[in-house]
């Protein structure tokens, strides 16, 4: 798996081929990370990179949002709260991501 190209503009999820719920980052033709969901129809998930291992979970319903801890943590490094075209992300390291979804293309909100 590649790391996050520094200098790449859009960033696209895409559906791999597999029985479970199973989810790509790709820039470009490059696998940059995965997500996968366990159970059919759950709310935690998986994600790897390069960098590391996280463990997502969605909570609420009405002000939803979801964490994201260190695989094994039971502490939450960050939380990505949805909005109508995109949503915000915050890390424990005082960053803040605003990330627009265009025709499939996810953005960062510079």
């Amino acid at each position: 798996m590649k790391t996050l190209p520094a200098n790449a503009n859009e960033y696209r999820w895409s559906t791999r081929v597999s029985p479970d719920r199973c989810y790509e980052l790709r820039a470009g033709d490059e696998v940059c990370g995965i997500v996968r969901f366990a159970g059919g129809c759950g709310s935690l998930a998986t994600a790897e990179t390069a960098h590391g291992v996280w463990t997502l979970k969605r909570q609420g319903f009405l002000s939803p949002r979801v964490t994201v801890r260190p695989a094994g943590s039971e502490e939450s490094t960050g939380i990505f709260k949805p909005a109508w075209g995109g949503g915000v992300s915050s890390f424990a390291e005082m960053l803040t991501m605003r990330s627009l979804r265009r025709g499939g293309f996810i953005r960062n909100g510079r």
